[in-house]
């Protein structure tokens, strides 16, 4: 609730609009692959969304409106395939079509950007930085990727995807830009804190059911026991705890230089609200990373001679203590099982995984296998590796998103998707002394991102995390090349 006090009646106004427009969202999608409704109620929802999204774009900041509403809609993984595949595993999917989310955000943002120029025609100034020519030049690779690859089922969809993803960085940074750095990297976090909330929330309604919500339409996933651990996992709409797990992840990063610096209760709610998230998805990758970033990030900022708040830095301390005693027998037995159980094996399994694909990775080098390719190549040309023929090396993915990005799209792909990483974190350690707390969350976001791709490939593990990344890249590049041109 004092979350909610915190904001103004405009901002209440455009973050309720942003919810309604998501719920509405899914269930339009959630028609779509039912195909059960008639052509009038699909013809209903679709007008009561549209007319309700432009009419809170013309009482209120349009560019507002859709920022928070990209935010909530990165809480709904839904998509429709046309003629899909079945059971392939890897990027969005495989099938003649994909259509999802991501394309719903690019319709808004065009409504938006429209009443934005009728309603203030001096404000807004669309442009593409260097930023935006790295993404740009990584969607070209990425679709050199699409058309070598051998099965055109399982690259068109993913091309498909890139794209919309390259038009909504296209919009997001100019949004960003327009609306002022101060205003646009605030909307964004209190959005994506709320965001937390909700997915918590849907987190505790699952462990307490014990199963599913009923919520697959918008991306649960199926509750399956975790090694070690007599209970179940929980998915949240993240549809696998791993993806959930890194969404968690970014949140307890992103938030907790801001509580030890800033009097902001709703940060810290949300920074609970996330680190007890984190904790319940008993991802141990995770879980490591997670401890050791929080680590990184308070030396950082005492560093840099930034006041800590002893009140916050004990409330932390206090919130570990509590979590540790009362989920620490569970955590401890998550990784006893690395060592006790021979079917959780996790490291000897990656290992071997690695190696698999690099020994695909040294036939193509250069341009790759094929975008979203890895069930298909694997299974269809199975070289003799270290796995033998055990099917789940071949139906899923590395995970490794180095790898994967290099047995897609060869050296080439590897080298773009690292440069526009290189390129935010260069630009956001240049910008780090003049608004430390929220750069330090923001590089810290990206390096867990880095650093849980060794072990996972969580990342475009259905295109969710990516899409949030996306985001998160958008934010601190604005930032960074707004930097470039004071100086």
């Amino acid at each position: 609730m004092f979350l909610l006090k915190k904001m103004n009646g405009k901002s209440m106004v455009s973050v309720c609009s942003a919810i309604a427009i998501a719920l509405g969202s899914s269930m339009l999608l959630q028609w779509l692959l039912q195909r059960g409704s008639s052509f009038t109620l699909f013809f209903v929802v679709f007008v009561v969304i549209g007319i309700g999204y432009a009419l809170a774009c013309c009482l209120y900041d349009p560019l507002k409106v859709y920022l928070a509403g990209s935010v909530f809609l990165m809480m709904i993984n839904a998509k429709v395939i046309f003629d899909p595949v079945t059971d392939y595993i890897g990027g969005v999917g495989a099938g003649k079509f994909y259509a999802g989310v991501p394309h719903l955000v690019v319709g808004l943002g065009i409504v938006s950007f429209v009443i934005d120029k009728l309603r203030f025609p001096d404000r807004l100034s669309f442009r593409i930085g260097k930023s935006e020519f790295y993404v740009i030049l990584f969607t070209v690779i990425t679709l050199t990727a699409g058309l070598v690859a051998p099965f055109k089922a399982a690259s068109v969809v993913q091309s498909n995807f890139y794209i919309v993803l390259l038009a909504l960085y296209l919009l997001w940074s100019n949004a960003f830009r327009s609306l002022g750095r101060d205003r646009a990297t605030k909307l964004f976090v209190r959005a994506l804190s709320v965001g937390m909330l909700v997915q918590f929330g849907l987190c505790l309604l699952q462990l307490s059911l014990g199963k599913e919500i009923g919520l697959a339409f918008i991306g649960e996933g199926v509750l399956e026991e975790r090694a070690g651990l007599n209970g179940s996992s929980i998915t949240g709409t993240f549809n696998h705890p791993g993806p959930l797990s890194l969404f968690f992840l970014i949140g307890v990063s992103l938030l907790f230089p801001l509580v030890l610096q800033k009097r902001n209760f709703s940060a810290v709610v949300c920074f609970i609200a996330a680190i007890v998230g984190l904790v319940l998805t008993y991802s141990r990758t995770s879980l490591v990373i997670g401890a050791a970033v929080l680590l990184l990030e308070w030396l950082v900022l005492a560093y840099f001679s930034n006041k800590i708040s002893k009140n916050r830095a004990a409330l932390v301390a206090i919130v570990v203590i509590v979590v540790a005693f009362s989920m620490g027998d569970s955590i401890a037995a998550r990784f006893s099982s690395l060592e006790n159980n021979s079917n959780d094996d996790q490291i000897a399994h990656r290992l071997d995984h690695y190696r698999m694909a690099w020994d695909y990775i040294q036939q193509k080098p250069w341009l790759g296998n094929g975008l979203n390719n890895w069930s298909y190549v694997t299974q269809h040309t199975q070289l003799l590796t270290s796995v033998g023929s055990d099917i789940f090396y071949y139906t899923n993915p590395v995970h490794n998103i180095y790898l994967y990005v290099w047995f897609e799209g060869g050296l080439l792909m590897l080298a773009g998707f690292l440069l526009v990483i290189i390129h935010t974190l260069i630009g956001l350690l240049r910008k780090i002394k003049r608004r430390k707390e929220l750069d330090i969350g923001l590089i810290a976001s990206i390096v867990c991102v880095l650093a849980y791709g060794i072990t996972g490939w969580g990342l475009f593990n259905g295109g969710q995390m990516l899409y949030i990344f996306y985001f998160i890249l958008c934010v601190s590049n604005i930032k960074s090349d707004e930097l470039a041109e004071d100086q």
